[in-house]
């Protein structure tokens, strides 16, 4: 029961985690494409860093919940109605993904760097 209890209120450790893991496989995956042409640096840099931080948020946010007192456990995260937070959890992740959206049809983000 307390590992369960631990895992419910801590799996948020977990995610975030593995996103900078993600970000940082992206990043060496990266290096042969940098070493052949050094310009492409700073954009690899510009959305490896992006990457990071607009995909931590949601974990972070979690995380500021549960610890914070607003949301008792990851599982009121599968409804929203329970918490205000949980609700504000899951606007943040409609507006990432009209963003994210936008960036790719609107900015060409899905062509940089080359």
């Amino acid at each position: 029961m307390l590992i369960e209890n631990l895992l419910f209120r801590f799996i948020w450790v977990i995610f975030l985690a593995a996103t900078v893991a993600n970000a940082s496989i992206w990043w060496w995956r990266a290096q042969p494409h940098i070493r052949r042409d050094p310009s492409v640096r700073e954009e690899y840099v510009r959305l490896v860093r992006g990457f990071l931080i607009w995909t931590s948020i949601p974990w972070l946010l979690m995380g500021l919940g549960i610890l914070g007192g607003w949301v008792p456990s990851i599982g009121h995260f599968f409804a929203p109605r329970t918490s205000p937070f949980a609700l504000a959890w899951y606007l943040y992740l409609v507006a990432f993904w009209i963003g994210a959206g936008y960036w790719l049809i609107f900015r060409r983000g899905a062509e940089a760097p080359h």
